[in-house]
Protein backbone atom coordinates (compact mmCIF):
# COMPACT_ATOMS: atom_id res chain seq x y z
CA UNK A 1 0.00 0.00 0.00
CA UNK A 2 1.27 3.51 -0.60
CA UNK A 3 1.76 6.23 1.79
CA UNK A 4 -0.37 9.26 -0.22
CA UNK A 5 -2.65 10.77 2.02
CA UNK A 6 -5.99 11.32 0.69
CA UNK A 7 -8.76 14.45 2.27
CA UNK A 8 -12.13 12.97 2.27
CA UNK A 9 -13.87 16.67 0.75
CA UNK A 10 -17.18 15.12 -0.11
CA UNK A 11 -18.85 12.22 -0.97
CA UNK A 12 -19.04 10.85 -4.87
CA UNK A 13 -22.48 9.69 -5.75
CA UNK A 14 -24.03 13.06 -6.41
CA UNK A 15 -26.30 14.85 -9.16
CA UNK A 16 -25.39 17.93 -11.68
CA UNK A 17 -26.40 20.56 -8.86
CA UNK A 18 -24.68 19.01 -6.23
CA UNK A 19 -21.34 18.52 -7.83
CA UNK A 20 -21.73 22.75 -9.10
CA UNK A 21 -22.41 23.29 -5.35
CA UNK A 22 -18.99 21.93 -4.35
CA UNK A 23 -16.84 22.93 -6.96
CA UNK A 24 -18.57 26.41 -5.77
CA UNK A 25 -17.98 25.45 -2.00
CA UNK A 26 -14.28 24.07 -2.46
CA UNK A 27 -12.67 27.14 -4.41
CA UNK A 28 -12.18 29.56 -2.41
CA UNK A 29 -9.82 26.92 -1.09
CA UNK A 30 -7.70 26.69 -3.87
CA UNK A 31 -3.92 28.37 -3.39
CA UNK A 32 -2.37 29.97 -6.53
CA UNK A 33 0.52 31.06 -4.84
CA UNK A 34 2.52 29.35 -7.95
CA UNK A 35 4.84 28.61 -5.33
CA UNK A 36 6.69 25.46 -5.66
CA UNK A 37 10.44 25.28 -4.42
CA UNK A 38 12.79 22.44 -5.01
CA UNK A 39 10.60 19.54 -5.78
CA UNK A 40 12.28 16.47 -5.97
CA UNK A 41 9.10 14.15 -7.64
CA UNK A 42 6.93 15.16 -9.87
CA UNK A 43 4.18 13.47 -11.03
CA UNK A 44 1.56 13.25 -13.68
CA UNK A 45 -1.73 11.60 -14.24
CA UNK A 46 -4.30 10.51 -16.94
CA UNK A 47 -7.02 8.59 -17.30
CA UNK A 48 -8.67 6.23 -20.26
CA UNK A 49 -11.40 5.52 -20.85
CA UNK A 50 -11.59 1.79 -23.06
CA UNK A 51 -13.86 0.46 -25.47
CA UNK A 52 -15.85 -0.85 -22.86
CA UNK A 53 -18.33 1.92 -22.35
CA UNK A 54 -18.18 3.34 -18.08
CA UNK A 55 -14.58 1.52 -18.01
CA UNK A 56 -11.61 3.43 -17.63
CA UNK A 57 -8.05 3.18 -16.55
CA UNK A 58 -5.98 5.75 -14.49
CA UNK A 59 -2.41 6.21 -14.07
CA UNK A 60 0.00 7.99 -11.94
CA UNK A 61 3.58 8.07 -13.18
CA UNK A 62 6.69 9.42 -10.55
CA UNK A 63 9.29 11.20 -11.94
CA UNK A 64 12.37 12.30 -10.02
CA UNK A 65 13.26 16.02 -10.83
CA UNK A 66 15.40 17.40 -12.35
CA UNK A 67 16.85 14.06 -13.99
CA UNK A 68 13.10 13.16 -15.04
CA UNK A 69 14.41 9.16 -14.24
CA UNK A 70 11.16 7.13 -13.48
CA UNK A 71 10.73 6.29 -9.85
CA UNK A 72 7.31 4.73 -9.30
CA UNK A 73 3.85 3.77 -11.99
CA UNK A 74 0.46 3.11 -10.31
CA UNK A 75 -2.18 1.88 -12.35
CA UNK A 76 -6.02 1.76 -11.44
CA UNK A 77 -9.10 0.35 -13.15
CA UNK A 78 -12.82 0.62 -13.06
CA UNK A 79 -16.12 2.06 -14.04
CA UNK A 80 -17.23 6.04 -14.18
CA UNK A 81 -20.28 6.63 -12.61
CA UNK A 82 -20.69 9.88 -13.55
CA UNK A 83 -21.70 11.56 -16.60
CA UNK A 84 -19.50 13.06 -19.10
CA UNK A 85 -20.15 17.12 -18.67
CA UNK A 86 -17.74 19.52 -19.75
CA UNK A 87 -16.73 21.48 -16.81
CA UNK A 88 -17.58 18.87 -14.19
CA UNK A 89 -14.74 16.48 -15.38
CA UNK A 90 -13.47 15.67 -12.18
CA UNK A 91 -16.80 14.13 -10.74
CA UNK A 92 -16.18 11.31 -13.58
CA UNK A 93 -12.47 10.76 -13.30
CA UNK A 94 -11.27 11.82 -9.69
CA UNK A 95 -12.18 8.86 -8.48
CA UNK A 96 -10.24 6.39 -10.05
CA UNK A 97 -7.09 9.23 -10.46
CA UNK A 98 -7.05 9.12 -6.35
CA UNK A 99 -6.87 5.47 -6.30
CA UNK A 100 -3.73 5.13 -8.58
CA UNK A 101 -2.28 8.18 -6.66
CA UNK A 102 -2.94 6.13 -3.20
CA UNK A 103 -1.50 3.33 -4.58
CA UNK A 104 2.06 5.14 -4.98
CA UNK A 105 4.93 5.07 -2.26
CA UNK A 106 6.27 7.86 -3.44
CA UNK A 107 5.00 11.44 -2.68
CA UNK A 108 4.92 14.05 -5.26
CA UNK A 109 5.77 17.86 -4.85
CA UNK A 110 3.84 18.35 -8.12
CA UNK A 111 1.38 16.98 -10.49
CA UNK A 112 0.26 17.54 -13.98
CA UNK A 113 -2.91 16.78 -14.50
CA UNK A 114 -4.14 16.16 -18.37
CA UNK A 115 -7.16 18.66 -17.50
CA UNK A 116 -8.34 21.81 -16.27
CA UNK A 117 -7.05 23.67 -13.39
CA UNK A 118 -8.07 27.64 -12.84
CA UNK A 119 -8.64 27.68 -16.23
CA UNK A 120 -12.24 27.11 -15.59
CA UNK A 121 -15.71 28.71 -15.76
CA UNK A 122 -15.68 28.64 -11.94
CA UNK A 123 -11.89 27.79 -11.81
CA UNK A 124 -12.04 24.89 -10.29
CA UNK A 125 -11.16 21.89 -12.82
CA UNK A 126 -9.62 18.51 -12.27
CA UNK A 127 -5.96 19.58 -11.26
CA UNK A 128 -7.30 21.77 -8.71
CA UNK A 129 -9.76 19.35 -7.70
CA UNK A 130 -7.01 16.59 -6.84
CA UNK A 131 -4.52 19.41 -5.28
CA UNK A 132 -7.04 20.04 -2.49
CA UNK A 133 -7.71 15.56 -2.24
CA UNK A 134 -3.93 15.60 -2.00
CA UNK A 135 -2.91 18.87 -0.20
CA UNK A 136 -0.20 19.07 -3.23
CA UNK A 137 0.29 21.70 -5.80
CA UNK A 138 -1.20 21.00 -9.12
CA UNK A 139 -0.59 22.35 -12.71
CA UNK A 140 -3.68 21.91 -15.05
CA UNK A 141 -2.87 21.08 -18.94
CA UNK A 142 -5.50 20.74 -20.96
CA UNK A 143 -5.87 20.23 -24.52
CA UNK A 144 -9.31 22.10 -25.14
CA UNK A 145 -10.13 25.59 -23.93
CA UNK A 146 -13.10 25.94 -21.60
CA UNK A 147 -13.16 29.47 -21.03
CA UNK A 148 -11.72 32.60 -21.73
CA UNK A 149 -9.73 33.51 -24.95
CA UNK A 150 -5.69 34.07 -26.38
CA UNK A 151 -4.28 35.25 -29.07
CA UNK A 152 -2.10 32.14 -31.29
CA UNK A 153 1.01 31.01 -29.87
CA UNK A 154 3.91 31.93 -32.51
CA UNK A 155 5.25 29.10 -34.41
CA UNK A 156 8.30 28.25 -32.32
CA UNK A 157 7.86 25.37 -29.69
CA UNK A 158 7.66 26.93 -26.26
CA UNK A 159 5.95 30.14 -27.49
CA UNK A 160 2.73 31.15 -25.54
CA UNK A 161 -0.32 33.61 -24.97
CA UNK A 162 -1.83 34.33 -22.14
CA UNK A 163 -5.23 32.68 -21.83
CA UNK A 164 -7.78 36.13 -20.21
CA UNK A 165 -11.09 35.43 -18.93
CA UNK A 166 -13.56 38.13 -17.41
CA UNK A 167 -10.26 40.46 -17.23
CA UNK A 168 -8.40 37.56 -14.94
CA UNK A 169 -5.30 35.94 -16.74
CA UNK A 170 -6.36 32.05 -15.65
CA UNK A 171 -3.86 30.55 -17.62
CA UNK A 172 -1.52 29.82 -21.05
CA UNK A 173 -2.06 28.61 -24.12
CA UNK A 174 1.70 26.62 -25.20
CA UNK A 175 3.01 26.23 -28.23
CA UNK A 176 4.57 22.58 -28.35
CA UNK A 177 4.81 21.43 -32.01
CA UNK A 178 7.41 22.00 -34.44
Amino acid sequence: NGIVKVERLHDWQLNIDQALGIQRRLQPQVNRSGQVSSPRFIAGVDISAGKVRGMAQATAIVLSYPELRLVEISLAQGELDFPYIPGLLSFRELPLILVACQKLSVTADLILVDGHGVAHPRRMGLACHLGLFLSTPTIGCAKSRLCGSHRVPGDKPGSYSEVVDKSETVGVALGTKL
